[in-house]
C-alpha cells in the first residue's frame, strides 16, 4: 500500500481495475518498482537496462551509453531490441503499455 501511495500520491481510487491497468503499464516481470517505472519510453534512448541475478533474485541495472546532457531525460526502449522498426514498436507498445509511438 506505501508503494501506491508513493506512485499515486494524489490519492485516487485504485480500485481493482485500476490497480490492474497500473501493474499492465507499470509492472515489470517480477513486480511493481517505483523508481524503475520512472524511465520513459523512447525509440533512441540514452540508456539501456540489464538484469542481473543479485542475491535475492533478479536486480535492474540502468546504464547510459552515450553522454547525457544536464537535464535531458533518461529514457529506456520499451521494445526489444532498442532501436526496433517505427512498425514493431507499434505493434508491440500499444498492446502492452496503452500507448503507442508518437
Amino acid at each position: 500500500a506505501a508503494l501506491l501511495k508513493k506512485l499515486h500520491p494524489e490519492g485516487e481510487d485504485l480500485n481493482a481495475p485500476r490497480l490492474a491497468e497500473v501493474w499492465r503499464h507499470n509492472g515489470f516481470e517480477s513486480g511493481l518498482y517505483a523508481r524503475r517505472s520512472l524511465f520513459n519510453d523512447a525509440a533512441d534512448p540514452p540508456c539501456s537496462q540489464l538484469v542481473v541475478d543479485g542475491e535475492d533474485g533478479p536486480v535492474a541495472e540502468v546504464w547510459t551509453w552515450r553522454g547525457v546532457e544536464a537535464g535531458e531525460p533518461l529514457e529506456l526502449s520499451y521494445v526489444q531490441p532498442a532501436g526496433a522498426t517505427a512498425a514493431k514498436r507499434a505493434a508491440y507498445l500499444e498492446p502492452h503499455h496503452g500507448f503507442g509511438p508518437p
